[in-house]
């Protein structure tokens, strides 16, 4: 029974596959990076493109940490956003979560934006 319970799981898995690939080479439609499935066995994985370096599949997870390395925030996330656009998300949560903001800040180069910088000086 928990055979055929797997089997008919992977055939509704192959029918989403077939219709993906049926609609990108028989029909020529694009298929978005949301309607595709990159793995059978983890329909969760996301595509994460790193520049021109080779693809990598995953989950994109953002950590924050203090001075001791405790992590004050963590947030696995769907797609690959920009970091760019999780900074300002971030800095409100160590703040909820802590009732102050961290006096200060590093980041690579991804999260720099004018609006980040204004929203942590804002902030305090």
């Amino acid at each position: 029974m928990a055979l055929t319970i797997q089997i008919e799981k992977h055939i509704e898995i192959m029918q989403l596959v077939y219709d993906m690939v049926f609609r990108k080479e028989i029909k020529g439609e694009t298929v978005p990076n949301e309607g595709k499935i990159y793995s059978i066995y983890e329909q969760h994985t996301d595509i994460i493109v790193k520049g021109s370096r080779q693809i990598q599949f995953g989950h994109k997870v953002d950590l924050s940490s203090g001075k001791s390395n405790l992590v004050l925030n963590c947030q696995v996330l769907r797609g690959n956003p920009s970091d760019s656009k999780l900074f300002i998300p971030t800095v409100d949560a160590i703040i909820e979560n802590y009732g102050k903001m961290s006096r200060d800040y590093a980041t690579d180069g991804g999260y720099a934006s004018l609006a980040n910088q204004a929203h942590a000086k804002e902030k305090g």
